[in-house]
C-alpha cells in the first residue's frame, strides 16, 4: 500500500487521485513520444479526475468550503478549455491556430485567476515585484501576437465571434 508523506494528504490512496496521476503519466508520456491520439485522450481525462477527486472529499461542499470548492472547480474547468484549445491550436494552421491560442489563454486566465483567489482567501499576499513581471510579460505576449497578428494580415484583436464561447469585453484585449 502507498503511504502519504508526512503531512500530505494521501492523495494517491484514494482511488480518483491514482487515476489522475496515471492519466497524468500517460499524457506526458504519450506527449514525450510523439503519440497526439493517446495524448489527447488522456490530457482529456486529466483536469475531471481531479475535479473529480476534489468534489469527493468528505465536507467538500460544507457551507464553509462551499465558495473555495466552487472556485477550484471554476479554475479546473478553465484548465480543462485551456487545454482542449491548446490541442487544437496544434492541430491548426494561421488565423484558426491563432483564434485557437487566444482561447486557451483566456481559459487558463481563468484557471489561475481562480487559484490566485483561493490563495489570496488564505492569506497569501502576492509580491508586488513577482506581479509587476507577470503583467509585464502579459502585456509583451500580447503586443507580439498583435505584431504577429498584422503581419500576417489577421485581426490583431479578438472579436466575440471570433474567439466563441470565450469572449473578451472591448476594453480587455488579447
Amino acid at each position: 500500500m502507498i503511504r502519504p508523506l508526512p503531512g500530505s494528504s494521501g492523495f494517491l490512496r484514494r482511488p480518483t487521485g491514482r487515476l489522475y496521476a496515471a492519466a497524468s503519466a500517460l499524457t506526458s508520456g504519450a506527449a514525450a513520444v510523439g503519440n497526439d491520439r493517446a495524448h489527447a485522450a488522456t490530457k482529456y481525462a486529466v483536469a475531471p479526475l481531479l475535479m473529480l477527486d476534489l468534489a469527493a472529499q468528505p465536507g467538500a461542499f460544507s457551507p464553509a468550503r462551499r465558495t473555495t470548492m466552487a472556485t477550484l472547480l471554476t479554475a479546473l474547468t478553465g484548465s480543462a478549455l485551456g487545454d482542449h484549445f491548446m490541442l487544437a491550436e496544434s492541430r491548426s494552421t494561421g488565423t484558426t491556430a491563432r483564434a485557437h491560442l487566444r482561447r486557451s489563454a483566456s481559459a487558463f486566465a481563468v484557471q489561475q485567476l481562480g487559484l490566485m483567489t483561493v490563495l489570496a482567501r488564505a492569506g497569501y499576499r502576492f509580491r508586488r515585484e513577482a506581479s509587476v513581471a507577470a503583467g509585464v510579460t502579459l502585456a509583451a505576449f500580447a503586443v507580439a501576437d498583435g505584431l504577429a497578428a498584422r503581419r500576417d494580415g489577421a485581426a490583431a484583436h479578438p472579436t466575440p465571434s471570433s474567439l466563441g464561447t470565450v469572449s473578451c469585453s472591448p476594453r480587455w484585449r488579447l
